[in-house]
């Protein structure tokens, strides 16, 4: 699929993870990759409970590797490696709320 108007690939969209991140960002507007991981990895549990250190570790590992990313390069949220930290981007009012 190709890239939307603001360069963001549908099947970005498709993926609960990123909708999880465009979600918790347009409240939050910035948080550590940490804070993110957590309420992602909440997000996904199908029960109660704190997420658990794999389910976390799923988590990071999706949203380092696929997730931000790809929302980074599409600008839809600013990524800061180094810091640990993301923040919306110029582009996150382009997508409709989730």
């Amino acid at each position: 699929m190709g890239p939307d108007e603001s360069g963001l690939r549908p099947d970005a969209l498709a993926d609960p993870r990123c909708r999880g991140v465009l979600s918790y960002l347009r409240t939050e507007r910035r948080c550590t990759v940490r804070e993110l991981t957590e309420h992602v990895a909440a997000s996904a549990r199908d029960r109660p409970g704190a997420p658990t250190l794999p389910e976390l570790d799923r988590t990071f590992t999706a949203l380092a590797v696929g997730c931000l990313p790809l929302l980074d390069d599409a600008g839809v949220i600013e990524w800061d490696r180094e810091a640990g930290t993301v923040a919306a981007g110029p582009n996150l009012g382009r997508h409709a709320p989730l």
